[in-house]
């Protein structure tokens, strides 16, 4: 009986910790996009590809973007 309990106590502690994991990582994923796409932005127009106009306009889009929760897919 008490192996059982063990067992029961080990399976929700691992599925606790495996859940938790999962929620951090979910959440810093949102960002990484905007954030890696921001990166490419400024690699360009350090690079002289986009002008100041453009790099300023394309980055508030981003940054916009960041703040604004996806659409919800209806199924």
């Amino acid at each position: 009986m008490k192996l059982l309990v063990l067992v029961v106590v080990v399976i929700v502690i691992v599925g606790s910790v495996l859940a938790i994991r999962w929620l951090v990582a979910q959440s810093r994923g949102r960002g990484s996009a905007t954030d890696s796409a921001l990166v490419i932005l400024r690699e360009r127009y350090a690079r002289g590809e986009i002008n100041r106009d453009e790099f300023d306009a394309r980055r508030r889009d981003l940054e916009a973007s960041a703040r604004t929760p996806p659409p919800q897919l209806r199924g």
